[in-house]
């Protein structure tokens, strides 16, 4: 190992299972507290297609499967001083030639490891 180079002993072993089931029980439940934190506080919650209208206003189109009826709904305009947009993500691999055909993850991939890789390299970072 490289890090007997520098003087180091490092002996790791993991239950992949349960280092999963901990990461995923941690997404939830940050993902439950913020969204319990914004009902507690009165914030009204629209989920669907969002676009500006004006600097005050949005408009809102709810996603098949929710809204009115269930169908998808009507457009909803929206008029607010200001506004919280939860927009989620996606990962976006660096310009690494080369890169795309090689296995690597992503932040979404990373999640679903059933073992523990003998060696990684990550490239960028962010909150998760």
């Amino acid at each position: 190992s490289k890090a007997r180079a520098f003087g180091l002993d490092v002996r790791m072993t993991s239950d992949m299972a349960k280092v999963m089931g901990y990461v995923a029980d941690k997404i939830h439940t940050v993902a439950d507290d913020e969204l319990e934190m914004l009902k507690g506080s009165g914030v009204p919650l629209r989920y669907g297609f969002a676009s500006f209208v004006d600097t005050h206003t949005i408009k809102v189109v709810p996603r098949e499967g929710e809204g009115e009826g269930k169908g998808g709904g009507a457009a909803q305009l929206i008029k607010a001083r200001t506004f919280i947009l939860c927009v989620g993500a996606g990962p976006a691999l660096p310009p690494i030639a080369g890169l795309v055909d090689v296995p690597h993850h992503t932040y979404e991939s990373i999640f679903t490891l059933k073992k523990r890789p003998e060696s990684m390299c990550v490239i960028g970072g962010g909150v998760i």
